[in-house]
């Protein structure tokens, strides 16, 4: 069984553009569907068209080790990426001695003199030697990996694919020399990356590593002076060969970077191998390429005789490296599962033709079930023990990526860790912890620098250090403080999810008193007694009276600030620690201003009337409190709900304008506050925006804008919307359905981990029928709440309900470990105006 299903997804992978549909017309495409073993395409993409440039490529990694397929028939081009290569360009150097100006600073923003802060800032840095128009090191690819056969006649019945269950990427194509196919996955146990070329009559190829293929599209090559020494060379050995790579990077300094290396294994089943500047082999019945990609920081002792050791102690058969691999990717992927009724038709067409058919208005169901399968999946494989994904993930080809490709942290690296833990692969935070972690001592740095503070200040872009090295007049950015904080909500959530006390007491309460820390020493009361925040900024938006970003009190500060200290108050008070801190906590947290709200009646970017809200801008920071969920405050409030629905509103009318306008993580910000407020019109909205016009509809990854800039943080963002529209949990309550928009009549989902330590197994309904399937991994009592409930019984396992609750709610006792099944009947929903 599980050579069949290897065996499917690597040839063609489930999914057969034009063929499926014609299937049952043409019986030479039902016999070859059939001879491939194909029976479901529902979690996989399949493309009739090859990729012209690297962003379309289709993509597989583990988290350390990239991949990216071009799927050209015969040449193919496998661009080879690791998650800690950023080439070394710019030496880290101490941030700007703002700390010596801030009086100065914050007497220029209180009188609206924000432009002149900003210079102030930039000037000062240039005044000691620093320029602030510094880019991170960018994340670069390692080289590719060319592939060349000979041509042979037209390719035709051409696919590539994508296996999502199995992380295998496949090329196939017929032509006068039989049927080939090619299959490339990244595996997870044995950290290489593995390729098979197979074929009908043999396979006949050149294989060999160059720095940079220019045939890869709008990949710009290395810049010169970036890299001293690129070599690839072909040195025989005993089975069949080996391929070496190593790169010497121009730019290195102690501890950074020095280069790169690949060592690959190539092994061959009959035929004969001549090595040369490539290895050529001719006539094999199959070729396995196993490599791995090593960085260097003493490029002076090679790391790839040991790596050749290594691989050469590896198993030589696909099918058993994929085997080992599929059982941990796999297991992964199948705990979460969504179902919108999605046809089958629908789930065998290509992803152009699915994407064709699918439009804003009308968005297709299996599309976004296939959506909700590809946005796990690109962050599962771009999460590793070390890194989080970058804007890019694991991959990319250019040495001039966006953004330097690099971690942005005013919301694009938390928007695609957004949905970690709710759609169950909490382990892909294990590199963003750990990674936010090792830069502690520069981000005690930077508060002690910019603002003279205890605690920590994050940068709003890191790669290989976190010290604040780029600021200009334009993107004030060292007055942005709410990262740590942000980052906090993370490190407070996975305890709330998990239960991980050991967790919580060595990385998130020192993570959290550290953020703290920083609030303790940078906020100072205003004339009514509330805090202020100044220097401030809302990313990245420009006030509507103002040319400047520089500002006072952005209403996402306070929001960061609010839930951090609320969190530390409800953690403590609950384990009974820090008694000696609650009382400076609890006091800090009753001088926090309250939301602020406009002449249109929304809430409002910035708490003061120096500064007029813009609403015609892709970020949706001062919409932060509802990210993740309704607060108490603003759950008690009807006022500020509405004001905060009218902010909601501001924002989609300019995005209606625009055609859903640019940048897919501004859309989510909106789909996951709108959804907090049980919103499902609103948050359909922007699903249907996302769905429809953020992919390359070739390979079905996602973009930063309308499919342009390969960008992954919409990998985390959908799943989050679409859950956050279907449970929303706090510890001990759970609600079912909060945010259901008129399009999801009927359906399921698998796998949602809610905060309390409690997995939705399974939710299923149809019109005024629920059934949901929970495991607790404590015993504990828990408030079950969904819109119009009527009755509520226990259908299967240890559990039971308890008292009798009106409204909309019941009490259930969970007994750890056990599952229970409740079957709950509700009155049928009013539509959505």
């Amino acid at each position: 069984m599980i050579k069949r299903r290897l065996f499917v997804s690597a040839l063609l992978l489930l999914a057969i553009a034009s063929w499926a549909s014609a299937a049952s017309e043409n019986p030479q495409a039902e016999k070859s569907l059939s001879a491939l073993g194909i029976t479901s395409m529902h979690r996989s993409v399949v493309s009739d068209v090859s990729a012209r440039t690297w962003e379309k490529a289709m993509v597989t990694g583990n988290g350390v080790q990239g991949a990216m397929a071009m799927g050209r028939a015969p040449e193919e081009t496998i661009v080879l990426n690791h998650a800690g290569l950023f080439l070394p360009l710019a030496v880290p150097f101490p941030t700007v001695s703002q700390a010596k100006i801030i009086p100065e600073l914050r007497q220029m923003i209180e009188k609206g003199k924000f432009q002149a802060a900003s210079d102030r800032v930039f000037a000062y840095g240039k005044s000691e030697g620093k320029n602030g128009d510094t880019w991170t090191d960018p994340f670069v690819p390692a080289c590719s990996l060319k592939v060349a056969m000979p041509n042979r006649g037209a390719p035709k019945n051409y696919l590539r694919s994508t296996d999502f269950m199995t992380g295998v990427t496949g090329t196939y194509w017929e032509d006068d020399a039989g049927v080939h196919a090619r299959r490339l996955f990244v595996s997870r146990p044995d950290n290489v990356v593995v390729l098979s070329l197979t074929g009908s009559k043999g396979v006949d190829c050149d294989l060999g590593f160059v720095l940079h293929d220019p045939k890869v599209g709008n990949a710009a090559p290395p810049k010169r002076g970036a890299i001293r020494e690129a070599r690839a060379e072909a040195q025989p050995a005993t089975e069949g060969g080996s391929l070496t790579f190593r790169a010497v990077y121009a730019r290195h300094w102690p501890g950074s970077l020095q280069g790169c290396e690949v060592a690959a294994r190539v092994i061959v089943k009959g035929g004969t191998t001549t090595a040369g500047t490539m290895l050529t082999v001719r006539g094999a019945s199959e070729v396995l390429v196993v490599l791995r990609t090593t960085l260097s920081r003493d490029i002076e002792h090679s790391q790839i005789p040991q790596e050749l050791v290594a691989l050469g102690k590896l198993d030589g058969s696909y099918d058993t490296l994929l085997a080992r691999h599929a059982t941990v990717h796999g297991a992964i992927m199948d705990r979460c599962h969504l179902d919108l009724g999605g046809s089958e038709a629908d789930h065998r067409l290509t992803a152009p033709s699915l994407f064709t058919k699918s439009k804003v208005g009308s968005l297709n169901a299996a599309l976004l079930e296939k959506e909700f399968d590809a946005s796990r999946y690109l962050v599962l494989s771009s999460s590793g023990p070390e890194y989080p994904p970058t804007l890019q993930g694991i991959w990319g080809a250019t040495w001039t990526p966006d953004w330097s490709g690099d971690y942005t942290q005013n919301g694009n690296l938390q928007t695609v860790m957004a949905s970690a833990l709710s759609a169950n692969i909490p382990e892909a935070l294990e590199g963003f912890f750990h990674y936010l972690e090792v830069q502690l001592p520069d981000y005690r740095d930077n508060a002690r620098r910019l603002f003279g503070t205890r605690g920590i200040h994050i940068p709003h872009r890191t790669s290989t250090h976190g010290l604040n090295n780029r600021w200009i007049p334009s993107y004030p950015m060292t007055f942005w403080t709410a990262g740590a904080a942000w980052n906090a909500e993370f490190f407070y959530d996975y305890w709330q999810v998990t239960g991980d006390k050991e967790f919580l007491l060595k990385h998130a309460l020192p993570w959290m008193k550290e953020s703290a820390a920083f609030y303790e020493d940078f906020l100072y009361p205003g004339a009514d007694g509330k805090w202020m925040f100044s220097p401030s900024y809302s990313p990245e938006n420009e006030p509507a009276n103002s040319h400047s970003q520089s500002a006072l009190n952005a209403t996402m500060d306070l929001a960061a600030a609010k839930e951090l200290f609320g969190n530390l108050v409800t953690v403590c008070e609950k384990l009974g620690i820090e008694s000696e801190n609650l009382p400076k906590w609890k006091g800090i947290l009753a001088k926090m201003p309250a939301y602020p709200v406009n002449a249109d009646g929304a809430v409002a970017e910035w708490n003061t009337p120096l500064l007029k809200d813009n609403y015609a801008h892709r970020h949706a920071s001062h919409l932060y409190g509802l990210y993740a969920g309704l607060p108490a405050e603003v759950a008690a409030d009807s006022h500020l709900q509405a004001a905060f629905k009218v902010a909601i509103e501001k924002r989609m009318k300019w995005r209606r304008a625009n055609g859903g306008a640019d940048m897919a993580f501004g859309l989510c910000q909106l789909g996951w506050a709108a959804a907090s407020l049980h919103d499902g019109n609103s948050a359909y909205e922007t699903l249907d925006w996302l769905a429809n016009k953020f992919w390359f509809a070739e390979s079905m990854v996602t973009s930063h804008n309308v499919r342009s800039i390969f960008n992954v943080d919409l990998g985390g963002g959908l799943p989050q919307i679409v859950l956050a529209m279907l449970v929303q949990s706090e510890p001990r309550r759970i609600e079912l359905l909060p945010a259901m928009p008129k399009a999801w009549q009927s359906g399921s989902v698998t796998g949602v981990l809610c905060r309390g330590q409690v997995e939705i197994r399974r939710l299923q309904w149809r019109g005024g029928s629920v059934t949901v399937t929970l495991r607790s991994a404590i015993d504990q009592l828990v408030t079950l709440q969904i819109d119009g409930l009527q009755e509520m019984a226990v259908a299967a396992g240890p559990a039971k309900i308890v008292g009798e609750n009106a409204g909309n709610t019941r009490n259930v006792n969970l007994v750890a470990g056990s599952e229970v099944t409740l079957e709950i009947k509700r009155s049928p929903l009013k539509e959505i105006k």
